[in-house]
């Protein structure tokens, strides 16, 4: 009897649905239509146990009474509880390198000890997402620093009165407005780091969200990054690239993502490092065999809408 693994290297918002769509639909109509018996089954690694709804950080930031942290962090496991263990199976850990040779992945659990027995696949979908400057973005290996995190700034909201936040992306530009909405008294300001935010989308877009983060009473600068940061008590200054600086009571980065490939091997990715895709709507990848969903692919332009397109 034939067996084919189907491996899905991380467990975010690509991750997961793919892992489900699979086990719900493709696996059982696979091997209905098999003509040898084949076994397919669906191995999902996952660097942490928990998936975080990070579409949800910037209110859950400003208002943790309306989106409690238990409702932003969920159990993987629980969520596939119902499968047949034939057909699936969670592994959580890290993969830390890749033998395009022979289709094994190296494993790292969270206490960085590779496992003894790499895991080897059939058909390999890569879906390990993006990583950002700041724990309140991503999960770094245990769900518990970015809960932690948040909670850093959570306690700190209700008696600062200056809040700085680098990055005029979506992250940057909905946190600003959560934390002017909630707290109108706090001064804000939001440092674009471009001549306007949201530059992915069209510049009317661009001017519209400027123009609602003003009526809240948000301050916008644009042309400016930050190139360092220190902490002196309760307040953190933050070098700017046109040599002054700036000091608030709550400093939150929200800029930019690196893709977490790593452990591929180089000929798989572009010069950016993202996975290369035969174009902009496709999930092959460089190779027979092997897909890229979500913001690690060559295609995807960083938003969960790409993942619907592709």
């Amino acid at each position: 009897m034939a067996f084919h693994n189907i491996v899905v290297i991380g467990a975010s918002y690509a991750g997961l649905g793919t892992a489900h769509y699979l086990l719900k639909h493709t696996v059982p109509s696979l091997e209905k239509a098999s003509q040898d018996s084949t076994k397919y089954k669906v191995t999902l690694i996952s660097a942490t146990s928990h998936f975080y709804h990070k579409v949800a950080a910037p209110r859950l930031l400003a208002s943790p009474d309306l989106i409690p942290l238990s409702k932003a962090f969920l159990p993987i496991e629980d969520g596939f509880k119902d499968y047949d263990s034939q057909h699936f199976e969670l592994v959580i850990g890290e993969a830390t390198s890749l033998d395009e040779t022979s289709k094994t992945i190296t494993i790292s659990n969270t206490y960085g000890t590779p496992n003894k027995t790499p895991i080897t696949y059939s058909t390999l979908i890569l879906a390990t997402g993006a990583s950002s400057s700041s724990d309140l973005w991503h999960i770094p290996g245990s769900h518990e620093k970015t809960i932690s995190a948040l909670k850093s700034i959570q306690s700190a909201l209700p008696t600062a009165t200056t809040v700085l936040i680098a990055g005029g992306g979506p992250a940057g530009v909905e946190t600003a407005g959560e934390i002017a909405s909630r707290f109108p008294k706090i001064e804000t300001t939001l440092l674009s780091g471009s001549d306007r935010v949201l530059t992915r989308l069209r510049p009317a877009i661009s001017a519209a969200a400027e123009k609602q983060l003003e009526a809240l009473g948000v301050k916008t600068v644009h042309n400016l990054k930050v190139e360092s940061t220190s902490e002196s008590g309760d307040q953190t200054t933050v070098k700017l690239d046109d040599g002054t600086s700036r000091t608030a009571d709550i400093y939150i980065p929200a800029t930019g993502i690196r893709p977490n490939t790593s452990f591929l091997p180089r000929s798989w990715l572009t010069p950016q490092n993202y996975v290369i895709t035969a174009d902009t709507t496709s999930l092959r990848g460089p190779v027979p065999t092997v897909y890229a969903i979500g913001d690690v692919a060559g295609y995807s332009l960083g938003g969960a809408l790409d993942i619907m397109g592709a």
